[in-house]
């Protein structure tokens, strides 16, 4: 018996070990590897569209509004879409008091996936032009050289791309604090060191780029509480890589005693783990104007 739970004791410290070393050997990437600053095009001339899912959200949209609208990047390349989905507050009139697109959603399914895939088509419908779609939650901040960023990434061949997620209220409670190391180690060092040895990331429900190509191939077909993981494994299995852009800053708002935590501890632990290998799955063709 005792022989049985050595064994069993000694495959899972390998296992905890093998774990470890795979995290700490892309955070020593991330330390040590050189960093090389593109020096090409600016890249100003990509028009974006930022789209906002948004239920009930008055209280946070504001902030994330007022972000959005300090950015440095020309405004007539840029609009912003807030999705007010099946919202019994004022979401919608705080979009359009801030001068912004917004449509509502008063009927469907009540997952984010289901409201994102529901704007993508609006957008199309209504003859909204974009060279890239953001996506982006309703209490997250914008660092102001986000899309300068994101520009710079789609210049550089980047599809898809991934900003760097921190919090925009790391030190308000102990449980915040703690998400904020988590995101610091996943963004900083994990996430980094894979992209700067050209790996794929993992898409993280918020500040997520995809440039007109791949929303006219494949459109939004992740419907699940997981929706960010499962479009990332549908681009893994369709052989799309998924760039973590270091520069691009947001900052999402965590829950002050984990209420709605469980999203953000579930990203920290499973794309440490999880890695698809490309392969060949069929896709859906979406015409956009």
């Amino acid at each position: 018996m005792s022989f049985i739970l050595g064994l069993v004791s000694a495959a899972v410290l390998m296992f905890l070990a093998l774990v470890s070393a795979y995290q700490w050997g892309f955070a020593l990437i991330s330390l040590l590897w050189p960093r090389f600053r593109s020096h090409g095009s600016e890249g100003a001339a990509v028009k974006f569209l930022i789209m906002i899912p948004a239920h009930n959200e008055e209280v946070g949209l504001p902030d994330t509004l007022t972000s959005i609208a300090a950015v440095q990047y020309p405004r007539e390349l840029l609009d912003v879409l807030v999705v007010a989905d099946r919202c019994t507050d004022a979401t919608n009139r705080v979009a359009r008091e801030a001068g912004v697109i917004c449509f509502e959603r008063i009927r469907g399914e009540g997952v984010k996936g289901a409201a994102v895939a529901w704007g993508i088509q609006e957008a199309s419908r209504n003859g909204l032009k974009f060279d890239a779609l953001i996506i982006l939650d309703a209490d997250t901040r914008i660092n102001p050289e986000l899309l300068n960023a994101f520009s710079k990434g789609i210049c550089q061949g980047h599809k898809v791309q991934q900003a760097f997620n921190y919090l925009s209220n790391p030190w308000e409670t102990a449980f915040t604090r703690v998400i904020a190391v988590t995101s610091m180690l996943k963004n900083g060092l994990f996430y980094t060191g894979k992209s700067l040895i050209g790996l794929s990331g993992m898409l993280q429900g918020t500040g997520m780029c995809l440039e007109r190509a791949i929303v006219e191939q494949y459109g939004w077909n992740a419907f699940s509480v997981g929706e960010d993981w499962e479009f990332s494994v549908s681009l893994f299995l369709a052989g799309e890589r998924i760039y973590f852009n270091p520069d691009a800053m947001i900052y999402a708002r965590e829950s002050v005693y984990g209420g709605s935590s469980g999203k953000a501890l579930r990203n920290d632990l499973f794309s440490y783990l999880t890695q698809p290998s490309p392969c060949c799955v069929q896709t859906t063709q979406r015409k956009l104007p």
